[in-house]
Order: structure tokens, then C-alpha cells, then sequence
């Protein structure tokens, strides 16, 4: 079967550290998150000799996530003094990230005594002891003012790490971390030729769609032409060598090319099908509305919801999110996205979409979320580095 623009898969070979300064990140999660992954890319970035380790509750890493190569994994240690002593010696970070107000005391307590600069991000709500330390009065407050850095989602998380006793200047709101997408390649000559055949052509795309959707998604598209006779229809098979038979059934509806024949598409064409590798960061970009096949009929999509937001497209999702529930949920907070359950409401979906500002503004609130995630990573980057290049000095 031949497959979807597949992603490299994530390898983090079995290797030791090297001779530069090691930065240790522990996620309560059970696998490692999207956004971690994309903080310690950009770390690296920074600083190529920096070492990543990465700790979690489990062995995996969440859908879209790509950790920076020889990044290391291992699980996180227990919270007896004997187990973190050990891991400080193994690893000897020059610095520890803690993410969601993750709060392990004796990893804190010890990293402190050894002046191991501690900082705390994504904090939400208030500290969160990982294995239910006893509480006694001021025992959090000496934990926090062990941080270097507390760099909370929002100013009630704020007030939150305030009240248990951090430091006023150590606790800063700079939003959730990024979850950044993979995006894309598409050949830009391409896509020029392309939209200049569509002719400002409103254009939505379908894509992995399954066959158990083929009907759903063509009868939304009879639906949505009777508001915009001039809508074109891409569709991706999920299966790509599916693309001459469905080509074949949408001929019987309505006038169709395939692009796998090399045909380009015409004037009086209403579906596109686009059964070629390689291309989807071509459709992303030039259809306005991207529904993800699988999310109605199927087990979920194949497809990461926010590579589509990314790159300006709004995305329709149904009730089935197989792997991507994370940034399905991201996107609806967002106001990014809009649900589809039936051929009824994806045609709905496509049509209020087909309005300009109302599509504009969703592609925005996609933007936006996308751009605040970016800029609370930066600022995360810089202080972390900061610190090391100090303590590098030193």
C-alpha cells in the first residue's frame, strides 16, 4: 500500500554524553511531550555541544514530536535520596527543567545543595507534589526558593507559585510552551501554477480520506456547491493507489481529474483527486478549509491537525481523534477549528467557512495560538542559556 508523506520516525540512540554542558528536562507525562521535544530542539539549536536529557513517566513521545538527534532518554528517578543521588551523579547536569509544576522535593532539595540551577515551566495552577511528599508549614516555600526561574501559563498561576511561597522576581508569566508542528515541504513554482488553474477558486481540501468517507466527503461537496457553485474539491486517498478507482466513482457524480494522469485541473472540474507522493504541504496551502479524513468514519487521522493550521488552513475535525486528541483540544480552545460528524455538518463547516473574514479569523486564533507558544519557548531558551553561559564563565 503505498502511504501518506510519511514523517521520520524519532530516534534517540544509546549513547553516552558528551564533554559540554548537560541540560536534564523531567516531564510528569507518560510520554514525552510535544512541546518538551520542541524545547529541547531549540536548545540545541542554541547551543550545538549541549547535551538533552529527557525524562517522563514512560518510554514513548507524543504523536508530532521530534526530539533533537542523540538526545537521550531515560525514565525519571524515584524520589528516595539514594536513587536521585545517583542519577546527579550519573548525569551531572548543569541544569534541571522541570515542566507543569512538577514538584519531586528530594530531586529539588538535592540539585539545590549541589547549586544545580532549577527552573520550573509550563507551571499551571499551583506545585504539585509527583509522590506525595508530607506538607508541613513553609517546607514548599524552601522548595520554590530553590528555583532559579519559575515560568508559569498565566498570571493566576502566577499568584499560585506566589502565594506558596517563591520569590516575587523568580516567577514570571510567559504562557504555554510551543507544541510546533512539522511543516511541510511543497515546491513553490508549484504551487503557483496551481493557483493560477483554480482561478480564485474557493478550494477545499479532504485528505487521508478513507473509503468509508469517500461518500460522506462528496456529498458534502453536492452540498456546499449549491452556496458556491465555483468550489473545488481536493482529495487525498488515504490510500494512494486507491486514487483511479475513486476518480473512477466521483466521475459518476461530478466532472473529476486525477492528478496521478498528469491532468490538471479545469474550469468546469469539481473535484480534484491528488493521488501523487509527497505533496501535501502543497494542498495545505492552498486549500482555505482542511478536513482530516478518519475523524468521522474511521480510527482517527494519520494527519497532525496543527500542520494544516500552521500553514493557514483551517481545520475541520470529526469526534474520532485517534493520537492528535492534544492538539485537537489546543486548537478548539483556540477557536481554530470547527466539528464535523455527518456529511450534513461538514458541508456546513465547508460553507460558513467559504465566508473570507470568518475563515481569516480562525486561520488568526490558529496563528496566534501557535505564535504565543513560539515566543514563551524563546523566552524560556534565553533565560535557561543565560544561566549556563554564566555558570560557563564561572
Amino acid at each position: 500500500m503505498t502511504k501518506l508523506d510519511p514523517l521520520p520516525d524519532v530516534e534517540t540512540p544509546e549513547q553516552g554524553t558528551g564533554d559540554g554542558p548537560l541540560v536534564w528536562v523531567i516531564s510528569p507525562r507518560l510520554d514525552v511531550p510535544r512541546s518538551v521535544a520542541e524545547l529541547a530542539r531549540r536548545v540545541v539549536a542554541e547551543w550545538p555541544e549541549l547535551s538533552v536529557l529527557v525524562s517522563c513517566a514512560g518510554s514513548g513521545i507524543e504523536p508530532g514530536a521530534t526530539l533533537p538527534p542523540g538526545a537521550l532518554r531515560r525514565p525519571a528517578p524515584g524520589d528516595s535520596a539514594r536513587d536521585v543521588e545517583r542519577a546527579l551523579d550519573r548525569w551531572r547536569p548543569s541544569a534541571i527543567i522541570l515542566t507543569e509544576a512538577l514538584l519531586p522535593a528530594t530531586l529539588v532539595r538535592m540539585a539545590g545543595a549541589r547549586g544545580i540551577p532549577l527552573f520550573m515551566v509550563d507551571g499551571r495552577g499551583g506545585p504539585d507534589f509527583a509522590r506525595g511528599w508530607p506538607w508541613w508549614p513553609g517546607f514548599t516555600a524552601r522548595l520554590l526558593r530553590r528555583f532559579d526561574r519559575i515560568l508559569v501559563a498565566d498570571a493566576e498561576a502566577q499568584r499560585a507559585f506566589r502565594r506558596a511561597g517563591a520569590e516575587e522576581d523568580r516567577v514570571e508569566p510567559v504562557g504555554l510552551m510551543a507544541e510546533a508542528p512539522e511543516i511541510r515541504p511543497h515546491a513553490e513554482s508549484e504551487r503557483d501554477a496551481l493557483a493560477n488553474r483554480f482561478n480564485a477558486r474557493p478550494v477545499w481540501l479532504a485528505a487521508a480520506v478513507p473509503p468509508a468517507e469517500e461518500e460522506i466527503v462528496l456529498e458534502a461537496h453536492r452540498a456546499a456547491q449549491r452556496r458556491a457553485h465555483r468550489l473545488m474539491l481536493v482529495i487525498v486517498p488515504r490510500d494512494l493507489e486507491r486514487g483511479p478507482a475513486l476518480a473512477q466513482r466521483v466521475a459518476a457524480q461530478m466532472r473529476v481529474a486525477l492528478r496521478s494522469d498528469d491532468a490538471e485541473p479545469r474550469e468546469d472540474d469539481q473535484v480534484y483527486v491528488a493521488d501523487t507522493e509527497g505533496e501535501m504541504g502543497l494542498w495545505y496551502r492552498l486549500a482555505a478549509v482542511t478536513y482530516l479524513g478518519g475523524s468521522i468514519a474511521g480510527a482517527g487521522s494519520p494527519l497532525d491537525p496543527l500542520e494544516p493550521a500552521a500553514l493557514g488552513s483551517v481545520v475541520i475535525h470529526g469526534p474520532r481523534c485517534g493520537r492528535w486528541e492534544a492538539a485537537v483540544a489546543r486548537l478548539q480552545q483556540a477557536d481554530a477549528l470547527l466539528d464535523a460528524r455527518d456529511a450534513a455538518s461538514l458541508a456546513r463547516g465547508v460553507g460558513v467557512l467559504l465566508a473570507p473574514e470568518r475563515a481569516a479569523q480562525m486561520a488568526h486564533h490558529a496563528w496566534e495560538m501557535l505564535t504565543e507558544g513560539s515566543e514563551a519557548t524563546e523566552r524560556i531558551v534565553a533565560l535557561i542559556l543565560e544561566v549556563l553561559h554564566q555558570r560557563e564563565a564561572s
